[in-house]
């Protein structure tokens, strides 16, 4: 997959409205799209987006077509999205959704039920009903341990890395709350196929990619690739 880094110059308010409201974000970064019906098809698209310093907004998507540039754009440009190999060193500022899966004990004799069949014989590994508990907040004083395990996980020997901050983003329009944190990390790639795939799409980096989350943004690009 390949995808595009489409960078927006717009208005200090438009960008502070956007990076304060994630939601009304959300809803002006969709907006240079086509609209359709079928939301596996803005799915497909691979949508991330965010506020960068200077009024303006980043968005990456895999999406081909010329986007629908609507008054609040006030300059455009757009270049494909850099790939990584690996023994490379990057340095780069991510949002991360920081929510993690706690570890629950499920009695034997209940998962032996969920996975059973209907005669009660058990089913192969990955068959039979699911069971799976709830994200919860990952507390401040377990953050870098979380950061660390997440970045290796994609392909990222993490040298050094800043919490710039943490805070709850409120989503009033869907009764919900995401917590989230905003990093710098400095590193070696050690997995370039795995970085490159974060990097195009944030794959398995979490929830919150409607809302900001998930973009890999990298100190060169942002210095040398603005509208």
């Amino acid at each position: 997959m390949t995808t595009t880094d489409h960078l927006i110059l717009t208005t200090p308010r438009i960008a502070e409205e956007m990076n304060a409201d994630r939601e009304t974000g959300h809803r002006m970064t969709m907006s240079l799209f086509p609209h359709t019906d079928a939301p596996d098809a803005r799915a497909a698209w691979n949508v991330l987006w965010t506020v960068l310093p200077g009024s303006t907004v980043l968005i990456r998507t895999s999406y081909t077509e010329t986007l629908r540039l609507s008054d609040w754009v006030k300059q455009y440009d757009h270049h494909a999205t850099t790939p990584r190999a690996t023994g490379e060193h990057v340095s780069f500022t991510v949002e991360l959704a920081a929510l993690r899966t706690p570890r629950v004990h499920v009695d034997p004799a209940v998962h032996a039920k969920l996975k059973a069949g209907a005669d009660g014989t058990a089913r192969p590994p990955g068959q039979g009903k699911a069971y799976r508990a709830n994200k919860v907040p990952v507390p401040r004083d377990q953050l870098d341990e979380w950061l660390s395990t997440k970045l290796t996980r994609h392909g990222i020997a993490a040298e050094r890395v800043e919490v710039q901050w943490y805070r709850t983003i409120r989503l009033p329009n869907h009764r919900d709350s995401l917590p989230i944190t905003r990093i710098h990390a400095t590193g070696v790639i050690t997995d370039a196929d795995t970085y490159n795939e974060t990097k195009q799409d944030a794959r398995n980096l979490g929830k919150g990619k409607s809302y900001g989350a998930g973009l890999i943004v990298e100190d060169n690009e942002l210095n040398e690739n603005r509208p």
